[in-house]
């Protein structure tokens, strides 16, 4: 079905002279949004993310830990001082590290999935809240057509009738379309302001998954990049009492080993730098939290001048019938004054 048909049915299914018609009209559509919403944020209640930013805190306290327990210099220059006694101290260190590491590997293994998951629930949010948008455009289009319909047809022909008439009854037909064609304005206006809110929903979303995304990417980095390169440290020096008798050879590890060093030390100030600039930013920009108030601001502003063209309306209809009353009851007079 097009959007012609579908504007022209629902245009049709608009009885005038029925309140519960205008009432209940667009008002599935505007449920279809809530009971969705409500679903969606019953799924999200029950994943527990806990402190993503806490976990990967300790994550890096344990990679630094041991070297923050090797006294007396680096642990690799202290290996070779005493080959058997340290070999056995780095063992029980690493041990120990690795035990930790792996259960908040597991932890921020667990958090990726789970905010993999908002991002899909937030996916079908962003889809529901389009689709409710366009299905609630239709509705406005078929009331405004029939609302100007009403205005342009209906109205002025009831009012020629109701002028030329003594039937006080073609008056009340004409005052009760006027109240019909009021409440179905307001109506119209209640739908838009629906729709707004489900347009403006949409960039709220793409900026919450923007930002999971980017837990997503740190939490991956760690687990792939951190964690494997921090091993491979300690193999490698767990390794090096295998060459502690050939000093040339000692003395090639050593350098390699420090310049392995100082190249993850920088990777991992780079990355920590990095992360906490990630940290600082701010999700939301504020150009779009003033552009979103200025829209409600403009909203309200419309809705309210709406209301007071309504009143002015009504208080002109109001005057109109006092007119029309008045004329009817002179003509009364007269036509019994002649007889």
């Amino acid at each position: 079905m097009d959007n012609e048909i579908t504007v022209k049915t629902l245009k049709d299914e608009i009885d005038i002279y029925s309140s519960n018609s205008i009432l209940a009209y667009g008002t599935a559509a505007q449920n279809k949004s809530s009971e969705f919403m409500t679903s969606i944020l019953n799924a999200a209640q029950t994943k527990d993310i806990g402190d993503t930013g806490e976990l990967l805190g300790d994550l890096m306290v344990n990679l630094k830990k041991f070297d923050a327990n090797s006294k007396g210099g680096n642990f690799i220059t202290r290996l070779f001082s005493s080959a058997k006694s340290q070999i056995t101290s780095l063992q029980a260190s690493y041990s120990s590290a690795e035990t930790n590491i792996n259960r908040i590997t597991q932890e921020l293994e667990s958090h990726r999935r789970t905010l993999m998951e908002n991002v899909a629930l937030l996916d079908k949010l962003y889809e529901k809240n389009l689709e409710y948008a366009e299905e609630l455009q239709l509705y406005i289009t078929a009331g405004e057509e029939k609302l100007a319909e009403v205005r342009n047809e209906t109205l002025p022909a009831l009012k020629k009738t109701a002028e030329g008439s003594d039937n006080q009854l073609d008056a009340q037909r004409f005052k009760d379309t006027v109240d019909a064609e009021n409440r179905l304005e307001k109506k119209i206006t209640d739908l838009k302001l629906t729709r707004t809110i489900a347009l403006q929903s949409l960039p709220q979303i793409r900026l919450q998954q923007s930002g999971s995304n980017v837990l997503v990417d740190k939490i991956h980095s760690s687990i792939v990049n951190s964690i494997p390169l921090w091993k491979g440290q300690m193999v490698l020096a767990l390794g090096l009492n295998k060459n502690v008798n050939a000093i040339k050879a000692q003395q090639s590890v050593t350098q390699t080993t420090n310049e392995l060093l100082r190249r993850n030390s920088e990777l991992l100030k780079t990355s920590t730098i990095e992360a906490a600039k990630e940290s600082e930013r701010t999700i939301v920009d504020i150009d779009t939290l003033k552009k979103a108030n200025e829209d409600i601001i403009t909203s309200i502003q419309q809705v309210v001048a709406i209301q007071q063209e309504g009143r002015q309306k009504r208080q002109e209809a109001e005057a109109e019938l006092v007119k029309l009353e008045k004329e009817l009851k002179e003509r009364l007079i007269g036509v019994i004054a002649q007889k």
